[in-house]
């Protein structure tokens, strides 16, 4: 049980930066990104430091796809562990690809008693491999394999769709992101998720960086006072994603998100 205070929001963690998938306009730019993978160790040492003083909703687990870390099987149950005493929730964030290899099932399947929730995006990529009937029923498989993990597909209504308005957006001047947290093996927090895949970039877009002028938060040297000041502190917005935006835009068709919770 975390010693920590309880705010709201999650963080994510990348144990790997590559994908398997190639989906463009990938939001982590995982299609592009070199094939890097991270040591657990920093992550454990950050999740023992929180947990002294800190405890958040859910931390996702995630990349690039997290399945391919070579010691993916090590990992999970040894993140779980650390990172239990800092949120409620535990998740993996998943493309969803090992559904269809047998052995890379397997690997899942052992580490199910160390998750809370299975995240899996519902890109086209997945279900061409088959129908999205054949992906929930075998999402269901897993689901009956340990019925107390939550497993959820993700969809999106439509993917790559480009829309036309009457008046440009205007982004709001500050960012309105406080708990939508990215932290990195090195034990640093950063307040934007996004600046950190742009620098797997050769020459990472101004619009990330400037998202990133607030100093990072060093999770081993933290407080629960002066994490909740360095979370709150004004940045300028960017326009990766609707926290800087001032309005939304409603596309033809179904734009929204889509959680289908897997039942047994």
């Amino acid at each position: 049980m975390s010693a920590g205070v309880r705010l709201p929001g999650f963080f994510n963690l990348h144990i790997v930066e590559h994908c398997n998938f190639n989906c463009a306009g990938c939001s982590h730019l995982s299609n592009t990104a070199p094939k890097i993978e991270h040591e657990v160790d920093g992550y454990i040492k950050a999740g023992e430091n929180l947990a002294k003083y800190l405890h958040l909703s859910q931390v996702q687990i995630l990349g690039g796809e997290p399945t391919l870390h070579t010691k993916f099987t090590e990992a999970i149950p040894s993140l779980y562990k650390t990172f239990k005493k800092v949120v409620d929730d535990v998740a993996i964030t998943t493309n969803g690809w090992w559904l269809y290899d047998r052995e890379t099932f397997k690997r899942v399947i052992s580490v199910l008693p160390f998750l809370d929730h299975i995240i899996c995006s519902g890109h086209p990529q997945l279900f061409a491999k088959a129908g999205r009937e054949d992906v929930l029923h075998r999402l269901q498989v897993v689901k009956r394999v340990r019925p107390e993990v939550r497993v959820d597909l993700y969809e999106r209504g439509e993917f790559m769709h480009t829309a036309f308005v009457e008046t440009p957006i205007v982004n709001r001047p500050t960012c309105e992101n406080k708990y939508c947290l990215q932290l990195d093996s090195n034990g640093f927090f950063r307040r934007c998720p996004a600046a950190a895949y742009a620098e797997l970039l050769p020459n990472p877009p101004i619009l990330f960086c400037e998202a990133e002028r607030n100093e990072r938060y060093d999770t081993a040297t933290g407080n629960y006072t002066s994490f909740v000041e360095w979370v709150k502190r004004e940045q300028p917005s960017c326009n990766y994603c609707t926290y800087g935006m001032s309005r939304f835009v409603h596309l033809k068709g179904d734009p929204r998100m889509i959680f289908t919770e897997i039942g047994v």
